[in-house]
């Protein structure tokens, strides 16, 4: 049984990618060696899988370029949120941080969440601030002053009994001395 024109043209990509059993590939084949139409369409096909594969292979070296760019763009955005929200940024580095946020919509959202969090931690601090009474600052000053004054009463008290020690000792050595 011969194959035609119209069997092969169906069949040809799966002839060129090997996805045929060996009798069917052999028919092709000598269908190929025979007509010149289904040998042209056959290069064709073929040259056009060869400028995909080239393609493929460049648009895979500038994506990954490309991404290569944009994961230290996303590193240096990250090392720096921080300090680009307190304005502790170099000018240059500002300006980079803003192009990357304006481009990058994930990096924008996050600075807006960065800012929303700034102002709700600068809140609760406030309120915080407001419920306490008392300031604590002053509260540590007194308790150390008081530490101060209990380690001079302290001193004292050890002079003092270093002092009466050395008064018994001494009675008691004069007491010895006037009994011999």
């Amino acid at each position: 049984m011969m194959i035609n024109c119209k069997q092969v043209e169906m069949l040809l990509s799966f002839y060129i990618d090997g996805d045929l059993n060996y009798v069917l590939r052999k028919k092709i084949r000598d269908h190929l060696e025979s007509c010149e139409s289904c040998k042209n369409k056959h290069d064709m096909l073929l040259h056009f899988y060869d400028d995909m594969e080239k393609s493929y292979q460049n648009l895979s070296v500038i994506s990954q370029e490309s991404f290569n760019q944009t994961q230290e763009q996303y590193k240096f955005f990250k090392k720096n949120l921080s300090a680009y929200l307190d304005n502790e940024l170099p000018l240059e580095e500002t300006v980079k941080m803003k192009k990357y946020t304006i481009n990058n919509k994930n990096a924008k959202k996050e600075l807006e969440n960065s800012y929303r969090l700034k102002e709700l931690l600068k809140a609760c601090f406030d309120k915080t601030k407001n419920k306490i009474k008392e300031d604590f600052s002053e509260k540590v000053l007194a308790e150390i002053n008081t530490s101060k004054k209990l380690n001079r009463i302290d001193f004292y008290l050890k002079t003092m009994a270093a002092i009466i020690l050395i008064c018994v000792g001494a009675i008691t050595l004069i007491t010895i001395m006037m009994c011999i």
